[in-house]
């Protein structure tokens, strides 16, 4: 798994409200073979770090997308894990 990390992960909160927040979005890259790798040890899976749960949280929707339309090719799928974590 590859996290691109940018400068904004580390940026502090300064808005009032979390939705004044504005996120950056992390772009990750994860092989066939490491998805494998997690629906085998769903439940020994210890991510270290908000950015790898982000990560993990990222290709759950990302699953979700394929189960709700199964005529989706994992190749063409990418996302940007800008989500925030309350």
């Amino acid at each position: 798994m590859t996290l691109h990390v940018g400068a904004g992960t580390f940026q502090p909160v300064k808005s009032e409200k979390i939705s004044g927040h504005e996120m950056h979005c992390e772009h990750f890259y994860v092989t066939a073979d490491t998805i494998e790798s997690l629906i085998e040890n769903q439940n020994k899976v210890i991510p270290v770090g908000t950015t790898s749960v982000r990560t993990l949280e990222s290709l759950y929707w990302l699953g979700a997308k394929i189960i709700n339309n199964p005529s989706l090719l994992i190749r063409n799928l990418h996302s940007d894990s800008g989500k925030f974590m309350i």
